[in-house]
């Protein structure tokens, strides 16, 4: 590209930086305990995730968050997932609760 053309944001080599500060904020990690726990005891149930949100009392869309490791939603929807495998979200280290 030379210097006087016209800057073109879609022509970028570069990823865009809001891209790049959006996903580091959605902050997925598919490898979190909860998340697994959740993915798998649904799974064994063989309950779709709309069946189990349905169940859980909370909305499909925070059901696919939390399976996917974005756990920025509230302690009350987090307890509610957990209630239904008969669970509870405990703050503090896990080794003081041995």
């Amino acid at each position: 590209m030379s210097d006087d053309a016209p800057h073109n944001p879609f022509a970028s080599s570069q990823p865009d930086p809001r891209r790049r500060g959006r996903l580091r904020l959605l902050g997925e990690n598919r490898d979190n305990p909860i998340s697994q726990f959740v993915r798998i005891s649904r799974a064994a149930r063989g309950w779709t995730q709309e069946e189990f949100a349905r169940v859980a009392g909370v909305g499909l869309r925070q059901v696919q968050l939390i399976e996917r490791g974005h756990l920025a939603t509230t302690v009350s929807t987090l307890q509610k997932v957990l209630a239904v495998f008969g669970k509870v979200l405990i703050p503090g280290d896990p080794e003081d609760h041995g």
